[in-house]
């Protein structure tokens, strides 16, 4: 299903950006 793929690289791009928001705030 095409929707699924979209949805699980926006879930994917969303956590990695998360995790990179973490880092800069504890690498501060």
């Amino acid at each position: 299903m095409q929707l699924l793929k979209y949805y699980n690289l926006f879930r994917s791009l969303m956590i990695g950006t998360f995790l990179f928001i973490i880092q800069q705030n504890s690498g501060v």
